[in-house]
């Protein structure tokens, strides 16, 4: 029987040990190695179905990814929502984490090739749908930049000199 990436089949159905799912959250090392050497399953997940790897990468702690990784957490497992570490990385905006997981992922034969696009923006938004909804961001803007408030265009403050 084949299971999909995000099939229900396919999440592990353990729930995760609170004291590890705490140790992640809060990027605590050591506390998670601890948690891992008592055997605690690096593959249980929540009650919405995300696995300590999954929140370790939402969060942005690169080597608790690295460690969860080399104990067996599954890069590939997904959420009840069909989001996988992969994509929680390219959503929370680390970088150095979606590296990481890219290179993990890449190896997987059951991944589909779209996964590993370079980010978000690389995504189709259909219309409609919640991303078609959020406004353009309004950075700040450069030295030497002010940014007008009613237009999206940038406008200089300083004067070229003649």
């Amino acid at each position: 029987m084949e299971t999909r990436l995000n099939d229900p089949l396919r999440l592990s159905g353990k729930p995760i040990n609170p004291h590890l799912r705490i140790a992640v959250l809060t990027g605590v090392l050591a506390a998670v190695r601890i948690r891992i050497d008592r055997g605690d399953d690096v593959n249980a997940t929540d009650d919405r179905g995300r696995s300590p790897l999954m929140l370790a990468a939402s969060r942005g702690h690169l080597e608790t990814c690295r460690l969860l990784l080399e104990a067996g957490a599954d890069p590939t497992a997904c959420d009840r929502e069909g989001n996988a570490a992969l994509g929680l990385a390219i959503k929370s905006h680390h970088p150095a984490i979606v590296a990481l997981l890219r290179d993990r992922v890449a190896a997987s034969a059951d991944y589909p090739p779209d996964a590993l696009r370079e980010t978000p923006a690389d995504y189709p938004v259909l219309p409609g749908s919640i991303e078609a909804q959020i406004p353009e961001p309004n950075f700040a803007p450069a030295r030497g930049l002010q940014a007008n408030p009613g237009r999206p265009r940038l406008r200089r403050t300083c004067r070229n000199r003649a």
